[in-house]
């Protein structure tokens, strides 16, 4: 089974008032060291399979929360780092910073018809793929809509000219 920290140790180093997550024998346990009495209590948190799910994504004294540090670079404007982390200014989410690299920088492709490649270059050329694919046929719609108004213009001319035709010697003459 696999083992991380020896419990005996971690007993000894637990100070009042601590607890300390340890794996003995392929099964997570929490030992706290109660404050006053500074007796030792032992709890497993996996008793079951889907435990250790929430048991290896939580940080259970927040030990690993990091320092917020501000720093700003001169080429890409201001950053928020978190020892370890970047975070990137992004004005759509409540905080304007998230963990996530911007997606477009510049100078990452080279354009075929020697376009610069901006940011806002590539920009415009991704929104125009994410249309083309969310319709494919949009020009050819297009294209059978202009040709059925034009055909149906050409067509109301010709019946208008045509009832005036037919109908003329009839509203020509005049009641004596």
């Amino acid at each position: 089974f696999y083992n991380q920290d020896n419990t005996g140790e971690v007993e000894e180093k637990l100070r009042s008032g601590g607890s300390k997550i340890v794996i003995e024998n392929g099964q997570v346990i929490k030992i706290s060291k109660d404050k006053n009495t500074g007796i030792i209590d032992k709890e497993v948190l996996t008793k079951k399979w889907t435990d250790w799910i929430d048991y290896w994504s939580v940080d259970f004294n927040f030990e690993s929360k990091k320092e917020i540090v501000h720093a700003t670079d001169e080429k890409t404007g201001e950053e928020k780092e978190e020892a370890g982390a970047v975070f990137w200014e992004n004005k759509a989410y409540p905080d304007e910073w998230i963990a996530m690299a911007p997606p477009l920088m510049e100078d990452q492709i080279e354009f075929s018809d020697g376009r610069e490649a901006t940011v806002r270059n590539m920009a415009e050329d991704v929104a125009a793929f994410l249309m083309w694919t969310a319709e494919p046929k949009l020009a050819d719609r297009k294209q059978a809509g202009l040709t059925g108004v034009l055909f149906l213009t050409v067509l109301s001319v010709l019946l208008y000219l045509t009832n005036k035709r037919i109908w003329a010697p009839v509203k020509g003459k005049k009641k004596s």
